[in-house]
């Protein structure tokens, strides 16, 4: 719709004096034919606007006029139209960005800011991912970062070295021979089991339910999944104490 407007500008045939004037204007221009009295041109000036704007250029004076006005008006609507499109898409993306979106700034090695690349950012960047989402919660170490959402779905982006991420790869998963993930993955193994706070340590973490399940996965040579043991997981199990 954008190209309409200007689509129009962009067939006009060039600049003229229509012998009234003392300055030139393009011809069919709605900026100059808006507010003129059509009434007062001549045929060949009728004639040169309607050409501009690739429209029927016969008949008499009364029905050049009638069929430019037309024309006008039309423009002048698909103009309105396009401005309030615009005006939505602005109201839809200011809300998307409302509900939790993400922003990072700083290191980005093993893709912990989650944009997609290992670049650094000096200013904050959107987690372009997390749009919509509803991000309620983050929890971050040194090089990995998981996401709570509102629709109590959790996110993990950034490295696996200093804990696992909880995501276990198929072999068919294209990225299964990578050790960090730079955009946020979805943590399927928590899916539908309603977790409602996460936390991360230097090399384990923790989610806990509604209901008040705890789930733990991550190096263990201290015990910290509380699991009776001292293997580590590399997706979430749930603690059988609660």
């Amino acid at each position: 719709m954008a190209g309409v407007g200007i689509g129009l500008l962009s067939k006009l045939k060039g600049k003229r004096d229509d012998g009234k004037s003392n300055f030139d204007y393009e011809w069919g221009s709605s900026k100059v034919l808006t507010g003129m009295n059509l009434e007062k041109l001549s045929r060949t000036a009728l004639r040169n606007h309607l050409d501009a704007r690739d429209l029927d250029m016969t008949g008499t004076k009364k029905a050049m006029i009638v069929r430019l006005e037309a024309d006008l008006e039309r423009e002048r609507q698909r103009t309105v139209a396009y401005a309030e499109q615009l005006e939505t898409e602005f109201v839809i993306k200011k809300d998307i960005e409302e509900r939790g979106s993400v922003y990072a700034i700083g290191c980005n090695g093993v893709g912990q800011l989650g944009v997609g690349d290992t670049e650094p950012r000096n200013v904050f960047s959107v987690v372009e991912k997390t749009r919509g989402l509803g991000v309620i919660k983050l929890a971050v170490n040194g090089n990995m970062c998981f996401a709570l959402t509102a629709d109590h779905e959790v996110l993990v982006w950034g490295a696996n070295g200093a804990g696992p991420t909880g995501i276990v790869p198929d072999e068919d998963d294209e990225e299964n021979d990578i050790m960090f993930f730079a955009e946020p993955r979805f943590v399927h193994e928590l899916g539908g089991e309603e977790v409602s706070n996460i936390a991360l340590g230097a090399s384990h973490a923790l989610a806990n339910t509604i209901g008040g399940d705890v789930f733990s996965w991550g190096h263990n040579l201290c015990g910290q999944l509380g699991l009776t043991d001292l293997k580590s997981r590399e997706k979430p199990s749930i603690l059988g104490f609660f």
